[in-house]
């Protein structure tokens, strides 16, 4: 993927016309490059690019077909956009998610009404445990212990944890107890 990313860098340089090689990199062209990147992309993206055009002009510098890289005057060329905090739900959004899905169980046709109980104990147990994405969606029946109120996370082999601490119980809190109950009660022969 790294030469098709550079091999698009080079692309969009030969649309500005008059590139042809490294040589032919001034301070003026990388300049009407960024100008014509800016409103198009992110200028992240383009501090992306600028560094694939930089680091070919360090080769072309190193093997003596460049005398000096214009990125060795003008380091910094694009400011850079702080990238973005991930986003924590409110307790009000996360309780709207839930009841969406509980109200979902009632108004699915009969024969899909297993999909929205799925759907619904999928969501309560991320919401309510804490667990990541994979170990919710790789949990089997044998791994929640409802009388224990437990959730056993185990390595099986042909899944792995994103950390070593992940294979641990969990304990399932008290609202999230009818959900599963619910679950297991319909479940029938999957074993999820």
């Amino acid at each position: 993927t790294s030469y098709y990313s550079t091999r698009r860098t080079f692309d969009l340089l030969e649309q500005l016309g008059g590139i042809e090689t490294t040589s032919d990199l001034t301070m003026d062209t990388i300049a009407r490059f960024v100008n014509s990147r800016r409103g198009q992309e992110n200028p992240n993206t383009t501090r992306t690019h600028l560094r694939k055009l930089s680091a070919a002009c360090s080769i072309a510098v190193g093997e003596g077909w460049l005398r000096v890289s214009p990125f060795m005057i003008r380091r910094s060329w694009v400011r850079a956009i702080a990238a973005k905090q991930p986003r924590v739900h409110s307790r009000e959004e996360i309780c709207r998610v839930l009841e969406l899905a509980r109200d979902e169980i009632s108004q699915a046709y009969p024969r899909e009404r297993w999909k929205a109980r799925r759907l619904y104990a999928l969501v309560a147990t991320a919401a309510y445990t804490g667990m990541r994405k994979m170990e919710v969606l790789r949990l089997r029946v044998e791994d929640v212990r409802l009388k224990d109120r437990m959730i056993l996370l185990q390595p099986r082999a042909d899944e792995t944890f994103k950390t070593e601490g992940s294979a641990q119980p969990v304990p399932i809190p008290p609202p999230l107890l009818p959900i599963l109950r619910g679950w297991l009660g319909h479940l029938g022969e999957c074993p999820f």
